[in-house]
């Protein structure tokens, strides 16, 4: 008699557990896939407060029918050249409103100068107005610059933009290595860029430049977050000439030296104390806004 027993129920058995490996490892691939989307959702989305100060500004543009009394008292603001005072306050006052509807108030300073109206942008320890070690603008101050390029559109003074770092070093030994003073020229380009795209005249800016660490805000405290800032003036129009001189043509009240003849310089250097004190010359520091 023979024994032989059929091998047909203990195979189909044998292949039951790969049935159920395979759809928990289908469980788990989808698992991961919506931990994914909602992990680039969080990261990628900006913040709260930031996508409500675009849209707040976005609401106040111009053409909006919907703009308050603060876009009113900018659209009353005159055109043209800036010089008092009283005009470089109304037009801090207006910097300032600018600044509360963006919810960037506590980030964003004014004060009259010499040199003219001088606005800053700083960071704090809760918030950055750039990406932390990168020249990209949070999109919150990205608006403002804009919404503040387009209020000096109709401004014709000159500006000034100037982009500072605090004292933390990037760990570079290169002598080509990316520095504060790249990263603090990059933001104060970047914010040339926002600027101009709200509306500002690309001719309207004269200058541009990064200062890295080297005019801390804090100076007893030279890695505190203020010191991370961007500043622009809009400059009057003697600060501006004078700007603009000091980097051009040589003018009369300048020495400039051969280095061939130590005579001839040294007679042309004996002359500079008359030129300086000349009444017909203006003292660098004799304009007023």
């Amino acid at each position: 008699m023979s024994t032989r027993r059929s091998r047909a129920p203990q195979e189909e058995g044998s292949h039951a557990w790969k049935v159920a490996f395979a759809d928990l490892c289908l469980v788990l691939m989808c698992l991961f896939v919506v931990m994914w989307v909602l992990e680039r959702r969080v990261f990628e989305s900006p913040p709260a407060s930031e996508a409500q100060a675009v849209g707040t500004l976005t609401s106040t543009a111009p053409n909006s029918p919907s703009q308050g009394a603060s876009a009113a008292q900018l659209e009353a603001l005159p055109n043209g050249q800036f010089e008092s005072p009283a005009d470089m306050a109304r037009l801090a006052t207006a910097v300032q409103q600018l600044s509360q509807a963006a919810q960037l108030s506590d980030h964003v300073s004014t004060s009259i100068t010499p040199d003219g109206l001088r606005v800053r942008l700083a960071d704090s320890d809760e918030r950055g107005m750039f990406e932390r070690g990168s020249a990209t603008p949070s999109p919150g101050a990205r608006a403002l610059l804009a919404r503040i390029g387009a209020l000096l559109a109709g401004v014709d003074n000159a500006l000034m933009i100037v982009g500072h770092t605090d004292a933390v070093r990037y760990r570079t030994s290169a002598a080509d290595g990316y520095t504060n003073w790249h990263l603090s020229s990059d933001r104060a380009l970047a914010a040339r860029t926002a600027l101009v795209g709200g509306g500002l005249p690309i001719g309207r800016v004269l200058m541009a430049v990064g200062m890295a660490d080297h005019a801390p805000l804090l100076a007893d405290n030279p890695t505190a977050a203020a010191n991370r800032r961007i500043e622009f003036v809009v400059l009057t129009k003697t600060r501006a000439t004078q700007l603009a001189q000091m980097f051009g043509a040589s003018h009369e009240a300048e020495i400039v030296l051969s280095g061939h003849n130590a005579q001839a310089d040294a007679a042309e250097i004996a002359k500079l104390p008359a030129r300086l004190t000349n009444d017909g010359d203006r003292s660098p520091d004799s304009s007023e806004p």
